[in-house]
């Protein structure tokens, strides 16, 4: 898989991302080269459509993201099946076998499990145990600490969508297309993290039974994806908001967050997310937690519903590539729900 991935990335140029294009997204691309009368060409391509969008790279690491969730799956799958498998074989073991001659099981098998659960798999993060909230009053706390092996799933994960977000060209010296660029880069990863985000926050998660796996684990996973897409979602809104003012100034943000259905719907999905960030601070979630919970669930419906909207009504013909994870974020939803 690493070969096929550097295979791909070779073949890929930076400066010219259009020259890999599949045929769909060549029309959509040159469906947005079009500017109105006395734009900047400097500036007015890089505020819509896939203008400067390096959209070969964004696929790619689509792929590679979904791809290393998918095999730590994998990985948690097969050790919870040899686990499963050996306390079967113990099971059959001492039933067929009187007690005084089960001398198999009175050793461990593996001399380096016992420290790998005591330094790795049960260790909380520091001295403080992670299950235990970390105070600052009486009546109020900043949430858990992770342990050791949840912080190391949760640092590979934050690393990488760092490196996918700005494997950039820094070498691109029209700073409105570089932003394009972070525009596009930072809407798909942001697209990417809404499946699992959706899939691990219901109490109906189907991967809790198969994995075995506790809701709290995927309740923790679920906050720190949470934090991630909605920093993505800021940055992605950023990037355009940056380029349309210096294109057409705020009253160009204003219009077209007022009278145009793509934007406003961005803006009103970028809104609703800040929203569940903020309610979703330790002190607030705590302090009205039935309140927090249903305007969490309303506010959520509301984001994607609005992401959808974003998706679909994009300029472009065909819609912007990222629809199908839309709708495959909403059905997670409902399954998880």
């Amino acid at each position: 898989m690493d070969i096929l991935q550097r295979r791909r990335l070779a073949t890929l140029d930076f400066n010219n991302p259009g020259d890999h294009l599949t045929p769909a997204m060549q029309i959509r691309n040159e469906a947005t080269h079009t500017l109105p009368e006395g734009a900047n060409p400097t500036i007015a391509p890089f505020n819509t459509g896939l203008n400067g969008v390096n959209q070969p790279m964004n696929l790619l690491f689509r792929d590679i993201l979904w791809l290393s969730m998918g095999a730590v799956a994998v990985v948690v799958l097969g050790v919870r099946i040899i686990e499963l498998s050996w306390a079967k074989l113990r099971l059959l073991s001492a039933m067929s076998i009187p007690g005084d001659r089960q001398h198999f099981w009175k050793v461990k098998q593996w001399s380096w499990m016992p420290g790998m659960k005591r330094s790795l798999i049960y260790a909380p993060l520091w001295n403080k145990r992670h299950n235990r909230e970390i105070r600052l009053s009486s009546a109020m706390n900043m949430g858990t600490l992770p342990s050791r092996l949840h912080s190391v799933l949760l640092a590979l994960y934050l690393a990488s969508n760092l490196a996918y977000m700005f494997a950039l060209n820094w070498g691109n010296e029209n700073k409105y297309s570089f932003l394009a660029e972070l525009r596009g880069r930072s809407g798909t990863l942001a697209m990417v993290n809404m499946v699992p985000l959706i899939i691990l926050a219901g109490r109906n998660n189907p991967l809790i039974g198969l994995l075995q796996v506790s809701f709290d684990t995927y309740n923790l996973l679920h906050r720190w994806m949470g934090r991630v897409v909605v920093l993505e979602v800021l940055l992605h809104m950023i990037a355009w908001a940056v380029v349309q003012i210096a294109d057409n100034g705020w009253a160009g943000v204003k219009e077209k967050t007022l009278n145009d259905r793509f934007i406003g719907s961005g803006m009103f999905g970028t809104a609703t997310m800040l929203l569940i960030m903020i309610l979703s601070l330790s002190p607030i979630r705590h302090a009205f937690y039935e309140t927090f919970l249903n305007t969490h669930i309303i506010l959520a419906f509301l984001s994607f519903g609005a992401t959808w909207v974003h998706c679909v009504t994009a300029t472009i013909e065909g819609g912007l590539p990222r629809s199908p994870g839309s709708s495959l974020s909403s059905a997670s939803g409902s399954l998880s729900a």
